[in-house]
């Protein structure tokens, strides 16, 4: 694949990704994704989003166990992809193998410490993974560390809905342990 093909098939990609259509963006990013593998595109920030941006198809896909080498990869040529930690944390959260999960969630946060940073990355929302940690504390029956993670998403401003189910789930987990 020429080197135009392969930018056109991620440019491609992403369009059906956007579109929710995983399978079909999927098979753009793998042609896009063997093309780097042949060493037909230098690594660049497209090189890292096509595993990034396929492995979000896989989780969307629920497949779980495929998306996390995805991200693996993405990291390797960018250890500071937060969205990475955070995708790949729900890939394994899902898969429950919690402490992976919040080991992930916890790198997402550590890389975004200030959210009035200019530089910081604009798509990850640190009250998700705040919520998402929470979850994956509860289930490893950490449930101190679950509170505080969803009192602090609920204090960097989920949505209304989101900040009810994270109230709940606080409340709940502090009620049981009185």
């Amino acid at each position: 694949m020429a080197y135009a093909a392969a930018v056109e098939a991620y440019s491609r990609g992403l369009v059906l990704l956007e579109a929710r259509r995983f399978r079909d963006a999927i098979e753009c990013l793998d042609q896009a994704i063997d093309a780097f593998d042949r060493g037909m595109l230098e690594p660049d920030s497209r090189t890292r989003f096509a595993y990034f941006k396929r492995g979000c198809a896989k989780l969307e896909l629920q497949q779980f166990e495929a998306a996390i080498p995805d991200f693996d990869r993405a990291l390797e040529l960018d250890p500071e992809l937060v969205l990475a930690y955070a995708q790949r944390g729900r890939s394994k959260a899902r898969l429950s193998h919690y402490a992976a999960a919040v080991e992930d969630f916890d790198a997402a946060l550590a890389l975004e410490k200030d959210p009035n940073d200019w530089s910081r990355d604009p798509l990850v929302d640190l009250a998700l993974v705040d919520m998402q940690r929470g979850y994956s504390f509860e289930h490893l029956g950490r449930n101190a560390e679950a509170v505080a993670a969803f009192q602090q998403a609920i204090e960097r401003g989920l949505s209304k809905e989101l900040a009810t189910r994270a109230r709940k789930a606080r409340d709940a987990i502090a009620g049981a342990d009185t």
